[in-house]
């Protein structure tokens, strides 16, 4: 979804393909006494939140041929249509052969405009049904699938964007079952895009290898993934995406000198469950290297890093009672490259030590609307409550960690964006003095900025128990006193 940080916008247009798919088999919905094209096209025609038209059916040697196909998932101006020119069913042992046109027309509603498309190379692969239990399965595989779309974007999209998608070696499974619920498993070797945004005109270049995708639910529950829209309108929902190595090249006009971001990936992943109103996103990213040409001092900058991840475990529907949410974050081993270095620290003075950044937070909010897909809200939640349960950052051989708790009442306002806060919190530092001793002797930092910093630090913290630490205690009480290191520090003004 346009929210999903880990592919970023590469992750809309893969959802968009499980789409296509989703809609192509929508209406393959129940089981069969007998697997023939004629059963397998009056199950079609069954229905149940899914439709298949033909313009005509007529048997074509042994076959079943369906002409002017129109498939629809969902209802009025919200159902998602493919449109083929033709459609033939033929027998193949216990299962069903199912041979498309080439190609096939795509819309699938959107939250301003649809996204329209033309899906090619459908008819140079495999489609078999066959009955499983008392379902029918779909088993496709495809050398190559390319897709042109347009109007990509999310809510906030005013000048949608485009893309054409290519799919390699593409093998999927397809299951309806019951109330319109699908299970969809996919591989494929690669897939790649070439995009461009609607808002600035940036293009965009991806490739991805080893692609592996999984996702249960309704179709309407992808549409609303894909667009950004509501999920809580939506049945129970399972995604889950990973592929192996990635590479993405986005070029961004700036004047005459176009900004160029290289991002190479040893792999990647994504999940999403969204049931009982909540909803427990994972992305997550390995081994990383990016590079920044033109629109920087330097002319190229580059820098790694070992891993990222993040996870969230949010409510999706308003409730009058308090409800508990989560963010875990995670930036591993980030290292500048060289030309940064060269930059700031010529003479090597500094640690080289990798950056590492962890941040779990948890508290309860109040939603005032649903939550969408794309992390977005029509009215901002609340929140009533805010643990840090872990915090740590190292840095150029200094490092920070620190938890702490606060609750907040009586209504938002200036100085106050979360309400009248109380609670506590500690910090805990070490080898800050002695980073701020090299940067002073080295002259990366001049001696009026690293004065002020020695000052800041000896108001906001202490001394602690091992030589080069430093601790800062900090609370606020309900009768809104703010104490730092036990010593008054202000008062909060009066609600």
């Amino acid at each position: 979804m346009a929210g999903f940080p880990v592919f970023g916008r590469s992750a809309m247009s893969l959802r968009l393909v499980l789409a296509a798919a989703i809609c192509v088999a929508a209406a393959l919905p129940a089981a069969a006494q007998g697997l023939t094209p004629d059963a397998l096209w009056r199950l079609w025609q069954a229905g149940g939140g899914v439709t298949l038209q033909a313009g005509e059916a007529r048997e074509d040697g042994g076959a079943l041929l369906l002409e002017d196909v129109v498939l629809s998932v969902g209802d009025g101006g919200d159902a998602a249509r493919i449109a083929l020119d033709t459609l033939r069913l033929s027998p193949e042992g216990e299962a069903v052969r199912i041979v498309p046109s080439d190609t096939a027309s795509l819309t699938v509603p959107g939250p301003r405009a649809p996204v329209t498309g033309t899906i090619a190379g459908l008819a140079g692969g495999e489609v078999l049904a066959r009955r499983t239990g008392d379902q029918v399965a779909y088993s496709l595989a495809l050398p190559r699938m390319t897709a042109a779309l347009e109007g990509l974007g999310g809510p906030a999209a005013d000048r949608p964007g485009a893309a054409v998608l290519t799919v390699d070696d593409l093998d999927a499974t397809l299951t309806p079952g019951a109330d319109g619920v699908l299970a969809v498993t996919l591989d494929a070797a690669r897939v790649a895009a070439d995009a461009t945004s609607g808002a600035d005109r940036s293009s965009y270049r991806l490739g991805y290898d080893d692609v592996s995708g999984r996702f249960t639910g309704t179709p309407a529950a992808l549409s609303a993934v894909a667009g950004g829209g509501a999920l809580a309108a939506t049945r129970p929902v399972e995604i889950e995406v990973t592929r192996g190595p990635g590479r993405l090249e986005a070029t961004m006009p700036d004047g005459a000198t176009p900004e160029t971001l290289r991002i190479e990936s040893d792999e990647a992943g994504i999940s999403l469950t969204a049931q009982d109103g909540r909803a427990a996103y994972e992305g997550r990213i390995g081994a990383t290297r990016i590079g920044v040409q033109g629109g920087v001092p330097s002319g190229a900058l580059s820098l790694s890093l070992g891993g990222a991840r993040i996870a969230t475990d949010l409510p999706l529907l308003p409730a009058d009672d308090p409800q508990d949410a989560s963010l875990s974050f995670e930036i591993d081993a980030l290292m500048p490259g060289p030309q940064v270095w060269a930059l700031f620290d010529p003479q090597g003075a500094l640690p080289r030590d990798p950056a590492r950044l962890v941040l779990d937070l948890s508290g309860d909010v109040m939603l005032a609307e649903p939550l969408a897909a794309s992390g977005t809200r029509a009215g901002p939640p609340r929140a009533l409550s805010l643990t840090i349960e872990r915090f740590e950052f190292g840095a150029l051989g200094a490092q920070v960690t620190g938890q702490g708790a606060f609750a907040f009442a009586g209504t938002p306002g200036p100085g106050q964006p979360l309400g009248r806060p109380t609670g506590e919190a500690r910090v805990e530092a070490t080898g800050v003095n002695a980073l701020l001793n090299t940067l002073s002797q080295t002259g990366i930092l001049p001696d009026g900025p690293a004065l002020g910093a020695r000052m800041a630090l000896g108001f906001f913290a202490r001394a602690g128990e091992t030589p080069d630490s430093l601790v800062s205690e900090f609370r606020i009480g309900e009768d809104g006193n703010i104490l730092l290191n036990g010593n008054v520090a202000g008062q909060l003004p009066a609600p």
